[in-house]
């Protein structure tokens, strides 16, 4: 693609983008023509154990593909509106790769002071593009939780378009939940044993709201096996099959996905152990009253 578009050679070593080439080659389309884009699927997507998805780093591929975006877009008659979105997006997917490989239950302050540095940085730059906030709201939460940064990390906050997606609205809504110092998982009775399925951003920032909310984690459980047998935040991340044999010593799990692929996931976790109870951070974070309206209680034996 450097060779096609910048005319290099191909002899120094390339920034990994592993997964995002169906990103890539249209976008590096669209700097010579515009592209046509049909919003309806032409073919079914297969589900399997050995896709290419549960085998790609979750990270590192993402903020190569949007740092090589950032390249095209200096091309692009709108740069000055493209450059400050892919900046955000830059600045979440860095947090990202971050936040999810530290082992440890909480970020170095050098590490924290990276990312509050980032944040600062692409928040200079909403008066260019607000559309460019959105990315930026797991960035937010994280360091609210960090409770080192005052009423500064929720300025410019407002509230996503309904063109955005339900994982960009509970987003926004969880993080006014920690400007006002409530607490995602606050209707899960304190000393519930969870399991948060899916060891990305979202899971990070479940874990630290779980900890601060008193509830035990036991594990993230992710059917990426470059995640299995890792260590996020000071947490185990288990093959999903791990869930097989835990009966009833697992309250909840709890769905970390971004897409909307919840009914799914609910079945998925069901299959694997019918005990325990299944509950979506989106639905949690869109609806508050809806789990204390299902009665939630602790299990017990």
């Amino acid at each position: 693609m450097d060779r096609l578009y910048y005319d290099q050679e191909l002899s120094k070593r390339l920034p990994k983008t592993h997964g995002g080439d169906d990103v890539l080659i249209p976008a590096l389309m669209n700097t010579f023509g515009p592209v046509a884009f049909l919003n309806e699927p032409l073919l079914k997507y297969r589900k399997h154990g050995a896709q290419d998805s549960n085998r790609t780093h979750l990270s590192l591929g993402i903020v190569n593909t949007y740092k090589t975006l950032r390249r095209f877009a200096g091309k692009l008659p709108e740069r000055e509106q493209v450059a400050p979105l892919l900046d955000s997006h830059i600045a979440r997917f860095t947090a990202q790769h971050e936040i999810i490989h530290t082992t440890t239950p909480q970020l170095t302050p050098a590490a924290r002071a990276k990312l509050k540095k980032l944040f600062d940085k692409a928040c200079r730059a909403l008066e260019q593009n607000s559309q460019a906030a959105p990315p930026l709201l797991p960035l937010r939460i994280f360091l609210s939780q960090t409770r080192k940064y005052g009423d500064e990390i929720f300025q410019a906050l407002t509230a996503p378009g309904e063109e955005h997606p339900t994982a960009t609205h509970a987003l926004f809504h969880w993080a006014c939940m920690r400007q006002a110092q409530k607490n995602l998982l606050a209707p899960l009775p304190e000393g519930s044993h969870i399991v948060i399925l899916g060891s990305a951003l979202v899971s990070a920032l479940l874990i630290n709201e779980a900890r601060e909310r008193n509830l035990n984690v036991l594990c993230c459980i992710d059917s990426n096996i470059t995640r299995q047998h890792q260590t996020m935040l000071g947490t185990p991340i288990r093959p999903p099959e791990w869930l097989k044999s835990q009966g009833k010593a697992v309250d909840y799990v709890i769905l970390s996905s971004e897409r909307d692929q919840d009914a799914y996931l609910h079945e998925f976790i069901h299959s694997l152990n019918p005990d325990a109870k299944t509950l979506s951070w989106k639905d949690l974070a869109l609806d508050q009253e809806f789990y204390s309206r299902q009665r939630l209680r602790p299990i017990t034996d």
